[in-house]
């Protein structure tokens, strides 16, 4: 079993190491209250808050589920001033999937065990959430 600590952690450097993928990006780690990552290109930089989770059973599910908690405690939706980018990393599979943090409106999302099967998930989230944040969409 792996701690909550170190689960995060592990999250923060895949989603780095995603982020660093994308041609023109580049990453920080600078762990703050309220974000991980900063992500930044030759426009600028924005704020990145990774949530990580591993596959698991859910009681309330017949089948295996990712759950991720987009809040702090459990209750409240982190505040979207404090980031710009919220990163979901499934451990399990070393994905990444992004939102623009004006998006989020759930303090907990669910995704089906096939979710991140996808690599093209990433890019294609990462580049909606960055236009969503730097157009002013929110």
């Amino acid at each position: 079993m792996v701690s909550a600590t170190k689960a995060g952690a592990m999250g923060e450097f895949i989603a780095a190491s995603v982020i660093m993928g994308f041609e023109g990006w580049s990453v920080g780690h600078v762990p703050q209250d309220g974000y991980d990552l900063i992500a930044f290109d030759e426009e600028g930089a924005l704020r990145v808050q990774v949530k990580s989770g591993f596959m698991r059973q859910d009681k309330d599910y017949r089948k295996p589920c990712y759950h991720f908690n987009n809040g702090t405690g459990g209750k409240k939706i982190l505040r979207a001033d404090k980031y710009d980018i919220l990163c979901h990393c499934s451990l399990s599979e070393r994905r990444c999937y992004f939102y623009a943090a004006c998006s989020v409106n759930k303090v907990s999302q669910r995704y089906p065990a096939s979710f991140f099967d996808d690599p093209e998930k990433e890019f294609d989230s990462w580049r909606k959430a960055v236009h969503i944040c730097r157009e002013g969409f929110c």
